[in-house]
């Protein structure tokens, strides 16, 4: 799910390469054109978008036993990474709050090599 129509033809693109069925879909979630709904999925993964009022939609999405992926990017003072605005960067600890009580495969906070700092959760629900 992407609101990139462009985004999602890559997605569709090299899915198709690889022989692999997948359902993208074009919808913006700030404009509520995709509901997420309760434990209707395996797996969910976030990448590189943070809207804070989903938290509570992506942790009720995941079915029991379900999981959620997210690299999400944090406030970073390295003056040599791009500055952007601080309501789409998460601070430290607030990734790993969103999933307390969750059973957590794998939690960092940091930077890999020059890129930004992020936060990083592998969380599956008990």
């Amino acid at each position: 799910m992407d609101a990139s129509r462009a985004g999602i033809e890559i997605v569709e693109r090299r899915a198709r390469e690889r022989n692999l069925v997948i359902n993208a879909v074009v919808a913006d979630l700030e404009r509520h054109e995709f509901e997420i709904e309760r434990e209707a999925y395996d797996l969910i993964v976030v990448v590189n978008y943070l809207q804070r009022d989903l938290f509570p939609f992506i942790r009720a999405g995941v079915r029991p036993g379900g999981m959620v992926i997210a690299v999400i990017a944090m406030v970073d003072s390295d003056p040599n990474v791009k500055a952007m605005n601080p309501a789409y960067l998460l601070n430290p600890g607030q990734l790993r709050a969103e999933f307390a009580g969750w059973e957590i495969l794998h939690d960092f906070e940091g930077k890999h090599g020059d890129h930004r700092a992020t936060a990083e959760i592998v969380a599956v629900l008990l």
